[in-house]
C-alpha cells in the first residue's frame, strides 16, 4: 500500500579494496617444510596493504606439493611454473604482483618486525631511495646477529653486501628488466647483479638499523656452492664484464679496497699462524707435563703394588702370629691352672705338715713332763 511517502532506496555499499603497497614474493623449490613458517612471519607483521605470492618453481618433493595444495585451498596465491631457477621464479612472482614495493623472501627464511612497515615508510618519505635493507639474524646450523654495513658503491663492487631480502620499488625492477636469469643457480648471487644494476641507475640504498629478517643456515644451501673457488671465479668474471662501466668508474677505490682486504687477510693469516705456533708450543709443553705426570703416576702405582704385596705378607704374618699367640695364651692359661692347683696342694701339704709337727712336739713335751 502506497502511503504517499517517497520510498527510500537502500544502496548496498561497495567494498572498497585497499590498494596493495607491498608484494612479498616467495619462490619455492622443494622447501615446503619451511613454507608455513615463512608465510606466518609475514602475516605476523600485521600489514593490511600487503600480499603474499608463492611461486612453485617446479617442485617435485611430495611434502612440498602437498603443502602448496593446502595453501591454494586456503586462498593463497600460488603460481606454478616449470623449474627455471630462482631468478625466473622471482621475476614470475613480481610480474603478477600488485604492490608498488617488492620484498623477495626465500621460502626457508623469516621476516622480522618492524622491517616491512619501516621500509615502506622510508620509501614513501625518500623518493630518491630505491632499496631499503636491514641487518639479519642467523638461525639453524649457525646463530648470531650479522651487522650489515652502510651502503657504499665501492663496497658493493667488491662483493655482495646486501641480501636478497630487501624492499625495493617495483618500477626499478621493470626498468632493469628483472633478475638476470642467465646467471646459473649454482653460481648464485643474482641479487648482487640486481643491486649493481640499480646502483648503475643512480638509485640510493638505505640501511635500516634493525634486524630485517632471519636467515636459515643449512649445510647444503645454495650460497655454500657459490663459495667454491672455480664457481666464484666464473661469477666474478660474469659480474665484472656485465657492469664493466661501473667498475671502470670506481676502479681505484675498488682496487684499493681489494688490496686492503688482501693485506688484512695476509695479516690475519700471519696472526693465525703465530697463534697456531704458540698453541703448538703450549700443546707440546702440556704434553710433556702430562707425560711426566703419567710417569710419576706409573711409578707411584708400582710402589703401591709393592706396598700392597708387603701389606699382604705382613697381614699373613700377623695372622700367623695371632694364631700362635692364641695357642701360647691357651698354654699359659693351662699352666696357670696347673700352678694354682700345685699351690693349693702345696699349701694343703704345708698345713698338714705343720699340724703333724705340732702334734709330735706336743707328744714329746708330754712324755718329758711325765718322766720328770
Amino acid at each position: 500500500m502506497n502511503s504517499g511517502m517517497p520510498q527510500q532506496e537502500f544502496v548496498i555499499p561497495s567494498v572498497v579494496e585497499k590498494p596493495v603497497l607491498l608484494s612479498v614474493v616467495i619462490p619455492c623449490y622443494n622447501h615446503g617444510e619451511f613454507l608455513n613458517e615463512a608465510i606466518a612471519s609475514v602475516e605476523s607483521c600485521g600489514g593490511s596493504h600487503w600480499e603474499i605470492i608463492v611461486v612453485n618453481d617446479g617442485s617435485t618433493d611430495p611434502l612440498t606439493l602437498e603443502q602448496l595444495s593446502v595453501l591454494k585451498a586456503q586462498g593463497y596465491q600460488v603460481i606454478d611454473q616449470e623449474n627455471q631457477g630462482l631468478s625466473a621464479a622471482r621475476n614470475c612472482g613480481i610480474r603478477a604482483a600488485k604492490g608498488c614495493y617488492i620484498l623477495p623472501l626465500d621460502a626457508d627464511n623469516c621476516v622480522k618486525l618492524p622491517y616491512l612497515t619501516r621500509a615502506i615508510e622510508l620509501l614513501e618519505q625518500h623518493p630518491e631511495v630505491g632499496v631499503v635493507y636491514g641487518n639479519l639474524e642467523r638461525f639453524g646450523a649457525e646463530s648470531g646477529l650479522v651487522q650489515v654495513p652502510q651502503f657504499s658503491v665501492d663496497l658493493l663492487l667488491r662483493g655482495n653486501a646486501i641480501d636478497a631480502c630487501a624492499v625495493f620499488r617495483r618500477s626499478i625492477w621493470s626498468d632493469i628488466g628483472g633478475y638476470d636469469s642467465k646467471i646459473p643457480d649454482q653460481l648464485g648471487y643474482e641479487d648482487w647483479d640486481f643491486w649493481l644494476s640499480i646502483a648503475e641507475r643512480g638509485w640510493q640504498f638505505l640501511h635500516l638499523e634493525a634486524v630485517g629478517f632471519a636467515y636459515r643456515c643449512r649445510p647444503a644451501s645454495m650460497v655454500s656452492g657459490c663459495n667454491i673457488p672455480e664457481q666464484r671465479s666464473r661469477l666474478f668474471e660474469y659480474i665484472c664484464a656485465k657492469h664493466a662501466k661501473l667498475y671502470a668508474t670506481h676502479f681505484p677505490a675498488v682496487f684499493a679496497g681489494k688490496e686492503a682486504e688482501r693485506l688484512a687477510a695476509v695479516i690475519e693469516c700471519e696472526r693465525l699462524q703465530n697463534d697456531l705456533l704458540d698453541a703448538q708450543e703450549a700443546l707440546t709443553l702440556e704434553r710433556d707435563r702430562l707425560q711426566q705426570l703419567r710417569d710419576r703416576q706409573v711409578s707411584h702405582l708400582a710402589e703401591l703394588a709393592e706396598l700392597r704385596k708387603s701389606q699382604s705378607f705382613l697381614k699373613a704374618e700377623l695372622d700367623r702370629l695371632l694364631v700362635h699367640c692364641a695357642a701360647q695364651s691357651e698354654q699359659i692359661q693351662a699352666q696357670q691352672m696347673q700352678l694354682q692347683q700345685m699351690s693349693t696342694t702345696l699349701e694343703s701339704t704345708r698345713i698338714t705338715a705343720q699340724m703333724s709337727w705340732w702334734r709330735r712336739l706336743k707328744r714329746r713335751l708330754k712324755r718329758g713332763l711325765m718322766l720328770n
